[in-house]
């Protein structure tokens, strides 16, 4: 019962920073901070309105984002997944149809994508998305990618929509393949999950084993 109030006290407090434009207001106008799935949590056990209203304001915001996968300009799997998040949770909580093709068109157009060789079975975008430096490199992100799995296998548990499991295979054949680096630690070599993948300039990833910590929990959930 503890715990469960203190989620129920976060999801009110960040519920009471979302304002009229869908924006979480301590980092105003910054997409990434759009959480919709732990404010279904808290409808679960605890149903207002008002937190029906934060998810369809924030579902307005993330509408802007479209399904397509961009090479050029700016794009990530991160903004990718909040908006896909946001999408399937407003879905969840209005059966709304037009929402239900916005969610489906995240699917026809990850596999139209990944389905061309040359993207190397993950969602390839420039390196200037992420770290804002002159370097014109095709890159994706393992740990973001997770981000994107978890929702896909969300919408399977819902639907039944094998398209999700489709999707999760090849990306984890970019895992294995193309998303890890290798270490050796008291002679027991393990496998790192990177936190960019690039595919023009490697040189320049990280294989620093102990930086990325967090993030490779993730990436460890979407293997599991």
């Amino acid at each position: 019962m503890y715990w469960k109030n203190k989620a129920h006290e976060a999801a009110v407090f960040y519920k009471d920073h979302i304002d009229k434009n869908g924006y979480f207001t301590l980092k105003s106008g910054d997409m990434k901070y759009a959480n919709t799935q732990g404010l279904i949590f808290d409808h679960i056990f605890y149903p207002m309105q008002s937190t029906l209203d934060a998810i369809n304001r924030i579902y307005i915001m993330t509408s802007n984002w479209k399904p397509e996968v961009k090479k050029e300009g700016f794009w990530t799997e991160r903004h990718h997944n909040v908006a896909l998040t946001s999408a399937i949770s407003h879905w969840v909580v209005t059966n709304d149809k037009t929402t239900l093709k916005r969610i489906d068109q995240f699917f026809v157009n990850t596999i139209s994508f990944l389905e061309k060789t040359y993207n190397n079975n993950c969602l390839k975008h420039s390196y200037l998305s992420h770290e804002g430096k002159g370097l014109d490199a095709s890159v994706c992100s393992p740990w973001m990618t997770a981000l994107l799995v978890e929702q896909f296998w969300r919408f399977f548990h819902l639907t039944d929509d094998f398209r999700s499991v489709h999707i999760i295979e090849i990306f984890s054949e970019f895992l294995s393949d193309k998303g890890v680096f290798y270490f050796t630690y008291r002679n027991e070599i393990s496998a790192v999950p990177k936190y960019l993948s690039l595919f023009d300039t490697k040189e320049i990833e990280s294989t620093d084993p102990w930086s990325e910590l967090h993030h490779a929990c993730d990436v460890v959930r979407f293997i599991s």
